[in-house]
């Protein structure tokens, strides 16, 4: 069995980091039998200010397949993170993010062959996005022209999960090779067959999960759903990883129609998603850009239609019935997605959310995404780049 070492910022039991998370989870999940992963991380959840309870610190320690190390935030030194790629044999590592402090920190330290070469797997996982590199533009542009000066993305093996990523990459690493894969779903089992629809014509439920933060454009779903009419609950779960930006949000949502109702739930944890989606009547996330979404999926998968930007891999949306997928030039067009729902009757409404299952269905070719992913790596860990 091939020992795969990883690093994320945030895993399990934390939640808040979203897709980053899930996007590790159900990689080792699918791999339980044929890869043993080993996950560096950090000590607590995303904007926590308190580490786990009941979590074992600074030591290697098994979870369900995978074993995995929390680090405490006063441990985390570039020496700590040298002594533990050190401490034993691995066969390939998986770097998850560019601009990941953990990924700079490991390139750093390959540079400068203070690590045994062990062969890389690099997945830039949204961070090359448009929407992603326009926030802190001056700071992230400033560092990738010093670290290609530098080569510390040289002689790496390149990983995108939908085709959208491979162009973003390509536009700032234009010389690479990169192949594309996507993302695995979540293992669990989803009950297509008790799928009903409670919609009442006039009404609708709306649900927003995820991070507050810009790049998940919560304003401008605001700003749409405001001239919608109709008897309108708009639910929003997620962290609020941008403060400022939220104060925004409230405001707005101060002076909305009286004809719409905003709720903020917080956080919402993963084994609670499916059953607030199928609660739901839609999902809206106008993203400005996702390589993924995890939570696009699940909706889908909840069956609950969606309606989302046109940065995403899920398009072509509104001709299977399973929602829209819409410029975000076009806010009129979110409006207009939205109002249709409201107008719809129950029958209407349970045709968009079985389509929206035959939808996902079709999209995610589970095995070939497995074999794929198993041959890359098996092939990497015979690479003699390290």
């Amino acid at each position: 069995m091939l020992k795969v070492l990883t690093f994320n910022g945030v895993y399990l039991p934390g939640y808040k980091a979203g897709g980053p998370i899930r996007s590790l989870v159900n990689m080792v999940s699918h791999f339980k039998d044929d890869l043993e992963f080993f996950i560096l991380t950090r000590d607590r959840d995303a904007g926590d200010k308190e580490p786990y309870n009941n979590v074992q610190f600074n030591k290697w320690v098994k979870i369900t397949n995978e074993k995995v190390y929390y680090q405490n935030e006063n441990k985390m030194s570039i020496w700590t993170l040298r002594k533990i790629i050190n401490s034993q044999k691995y066969d390939v590592v998986l770097l998850n993010g560019i601009l990941s402090e953990y990924t700079i920190r490991y390139l750093l330290l390959r540079k400068l062959r203070l690590i045994k070469a062990i062969p890389t797997i690099i997945m830039p996982r949204g961070d090359l996005a448009k929407g992603a590199l326009s926030l802190k533009a001056n700071k992230k542009s400033l560092y990738l022209k010093v670290a290609k000066k530098l080569k510390l993305y040289n002689n790496l093996i390149w990983l995108a999960t939908s085709k959208g990523e491979k162009n973003d990459t390509k536009i700032v690493f234009e010389k690479i090779d990169i192949v594309t894969i996507p993302n695995l779903p979540s293992t669990d089992i989803y009950d297509n067959s008790s799928i009903t629809s409670n919609k009442k014509t006039g009404t609708l439920r709306i649900v927003y999960i995820s991070r507050i933060t810009k790049v998940k454009n919560l304003l401008f779903a605001l700003e749409a759903l405001n001239e919608v009419n109709g008897v309108i609950v708009f639910d929003i779960y997620g962290p609020i990883s941008d403060e400022e930006y939220w104060g925004i949000c409230q405001k707005y949502i101060k002076k909305m129609k009286s004809n719409i109702r905003v709720n903020y739930y917080g956080s919402l944890s993963h084994d609670k998603v499916q059953m607030v989606m199928r609660n739901s009547d839609v999902f809206l996330l106008p993203t400005l850009g996702e390589n993924y979404g995890h939570v696009i999926v699940e909706a889908l998968m909840s069956g609950t239609p969606i309606i989302i930007s046109d940065q995403t891999p899920w398009r072509n949306l509104e001709s299977y019935k399973a929602g829209w997928d819409i410029s975000l030039e076009n806010k009129g067009g979110y409006t207009q997605a939205i109002q249709t729902l409201v107008n719809m009757d129950q029958h209407e409404h349970f045709k968009y959310k079985i389509a929206a299952t035959k939808y996902i269905s079709e999209a995610l070719r589970v095995q070939e995404t497995k074999n794929a992913y198993l041959e890359l790596f098996r092939r990497v860990a015979n690479d003699d780049r390290g």
